[in-house]
């Protein structure tokens, strides 16, 4: 009678287990795909602001005939004296 009652709390113990591990995978998958639609947001949005841009730059050189060169304003040691 004594290993009927383990043998059955046994098993409840790993069926429970079983669910609760199961739901925590659900959980996460259901963050990875709410965080996968929020990051294709973020790249449509950073795509068509690199359109619009580009879009503005190209009338601006095109009627202006000044060209922009992507460089940093400063040197990265700021203090004005060469190393």
């Amino acid at each position: 009678m004594k290993k009927a009652v383990f043998l059955t709390l046994g098993m409840l113990f790993l069926s429970g287990l079983v669910f609760s591990l199961a739901l925590l995978i659900f959980h996460n998958t259901q963050g990875t795909e709410n965080r996968f639609a929020e990051i294709s947001l973020y790249d449509r949005l950073y795509e068509l602001d690199n359109s619009v841009q580009r879009g503005f730059r190209e009338l601006f050189t095109r009627n202006s005939g000044i060209t922009f060169a992507n460089r940093t304003p400063f040197p990265a040691n700021n203090t004005g004296r060469s190393a």
